[in-house]
């Protein structure tokens, strides 16, 4: 998984686990099976409507690790 390059700056296993768990969660589903230059930002969105309100700190985490293996 793309989430294995950034595993030299994770604090523990905990951490560890929360990065890659939260994008199975929300970005998976969505965007899961898609070429990086493929997706849009309208997948993005997808993404982080439906959490942005409600897990506020969640969604703001799940944008950041996507930056990440995006960028």
């Amino acid at each position: 998984m793309a989430e294995t390059q950034y595993r030299h700056g994770w604090r523990n296993v905990k951490h560890a686990r929360q990065w890659a768990s939260t994008l199975k969660t929300y970005a998976r589903p969505v965007i899961g099976a898609m070429r990086v230059n493929a997706i849009t930002t309208e997948d993005i969105l997808k993404i982080l409507s439906p959490i942005w309100t409600t897990k506020t700190e969640t969604a703001k985490r799940v944008q950041g690790r996507m930056e990440n293996i995006l960028d």
